[in-house]
């Protein structure tokens, strides 16, 4: 297939983009070259037809098209031609998508007659997704969908008025088109063109309720950001997010496309923010590096808690002092000392640095520095207030005085203070609160105003009910609450 990589080369890798090719033929047969000539490739293949002509079009993912597009396009001819009656006729897709006559791609990997295919464009290159696309993807996947795209003439009104459009008599396509002209147009017009949307879109829904939602998904993820990421890492991220009990080989692949994203984003605060408040991934990112760790891949795991703690900065202390445990948890004396040392230099009044120090100590075997560590986060969680953190803390104390010799009443008075501190109404201060503006205690950083995000789904979302949306991300006051459910005991 020369010159076939060179076209696909220039793939936007961060775009929702198609690259319309028209294939073409050496020598063919009459019919076959009648049948090849209406085709576009765009895997999956469908067809219409209205009685007088029809069009063939393949759509196939990049990563696919090189290996792939040949064969499938010779598929899509030779069952086409066997079936030219019926795609004429516009009975073809119905009857593919029951079973009753063979699928456009059924003869791949069969002899043909038509030869290895050669590619022209069709248009001018890569451009965005449109809907049109989306129905022949989804048509293929869930049959027809009596979906009404022929552009609108509205009717002549009594009083037209200059500077509508519809009183001129102008055709518009739809449904963008005439959505985008409605609210510019004269109220009887306004209201005709909203009548024909809703009846358009209420009878797509009507004829094939499955492929309707697919179009309405398909089309409002079109118009979700891509943080300037490759489409395909953003896959492998959403499929790492969202994965239940992974095996070790999904936990590797988690773990690579984690540190892919710190590559690509370092430096990209801005963009990094989005994409976590969007996905709301901040529990999934503390999360990963346990698993790793549980799964015995330490150093992935603390190359993971590295590259979180690198992109969300203003939560960088939490995945320090997780690496701090993890690495003294699996026996790493040496680096795990040198990690408490330097997160203690980074962060000296922050509590959970503290008590994280303490954990290290104590897994390491050294109860002398781990009590004085708890004991210093004691002595900073008093002056900051917070009962819950105090009866964690205290707890932590009284657990490691247990087991020394002779330091029995020391735990007991520890385990009292604690009951005390949980016994305190939930979130009551004995100090100051601290602002929404104030220094981060986690990162000695401010927090940036909470902003709210609204994400349009577009002109088809619009018009149905949509689903229900994720809850954002936002940082809570001083970061308390979301540390508190990151804490490891």
């Amino acid at each position: 297939m020369p010159g076939l990589r060179e076209l696909l080369a220039g793939a936007p890798g961060d775009e929702r983009s198609l690259l319309e090719l028209r294939a073409t033929g050496r020598s063919l047969p009459e019919a076959h070259a009648r049948v090849a000539a209406s085709g576009a490739c765009g895997a999956s293949a469908t067809a219409t037809g209205d009685g007088d002509d029809f069009e063939l079009v393949l759509y196939v993912p990049l990563a696919d098209a090189a290996v792939l597009l040949d064969d499938l396009c010779r598929s899509v001819v030779d069952v086409g031609v066997s079936q030219e009656l019926l795609l004429r006729s516009g009975a073809y897709a119905q009857l593919a998508f029951a079973g009753k006559v063979p699928d456009l791609l059924s003869a791949t990997g069969t002899m043909s007659v038509t030869g290895p295919s050669e590619f022209e464009f069709a248009r001018g290159g890569w451009e965005p997704i449109g809907l049109g696309a989306i129905q022949d993807v989804v048509q293929a996947q869930f049959g027809p969908i009596d979906f009404n795209r022929s552009a609108v003439v509205l009717d002549a009104v009594a009083d037209p008025e200059p500077a509508c459009a519809a009183c001129a008599g102008r055709r518009f396509g739809f449904p963008a088109e005439l959505a985008d002209e409605q609210t510019a147009m004269c109220p009887p017009h306004t209201q005709q063109a909203a009548g024909i949307t809703s009846e358009r879109l209420a009878r797509a829904e009507a004829s094939n309720r499955d492929g309707w939602r697919a179009i309405v998904d398909a089309s409002a993820a079109l118009g979700e950001p891509t943080y300037g990421l490759p489409l395909e890492l953003l896959g492998r991220l959403e499929e790492a997010v969202d994965r239940v009990d992974p095996t070790l080989e999904h936990l590797r692949a988690d773990a690579a496309a984690v540190l892919e994203l710190a590559g690509r984003l370092r430096g990209r605060d801005a963009d990094f923010e989005s994409w976590a408040d969007d996905w709301t991934t901040r529990d999934w990112m503390c999360e990963l590096p346990w698993m790793l760790a549980q799964r015995g891949m330490i150093e992935d795991a603390v190359r993971v808690a590295d590259a979180f703690a690198e992109l969300d900065r203003d939560q960088g202390s939490v995945y320090a002092n997780d690496a701090a445990v993890m690495l003294a948890d699996a026996g790493h004396a040496e680096e795990a000392r040198a990690r408490v040392n330097a997160n203690l230099r980074e962060c000296p009044r922050d509590v959970w640095t503290h008590v994280h120090a303490g954990d290290v100590h104590r897994s390491l075997g050294d109860p002398d520095r781990a009590e004085q560590e708890f004991r210093h986060a004691a002595v900073l969680v008093e002056a900051q207030g917070d009962q819950q953190d105090a009866a964690i803390v205290t707890e932590r104390l009284s657990a490691l005085l247990a087991t020394l010799p002779e330091r029995e009443s020391d735990a007991a008075e520890a385990a009292l203070m604690a009951k005390r501190a949980l016994a305190a109404e939930r979130g009551q201060r004995i100090a100051s609160k601290i602002g929404r503006n104030d220094p981060c205690p986690c990162a000695q950083r401010a927090q940036a105003p909470e902003v709210l995000r609204r994400v349009d789904v577009g002109y088809i979302m619009s018009t149905v009910q949509p689903p229900v949306p994720l809850p954002s991300g936002r940082r809570m006051p001083g970061c308390r609450r979301r540390c508190a459910a990151r804490r490891r005991s």
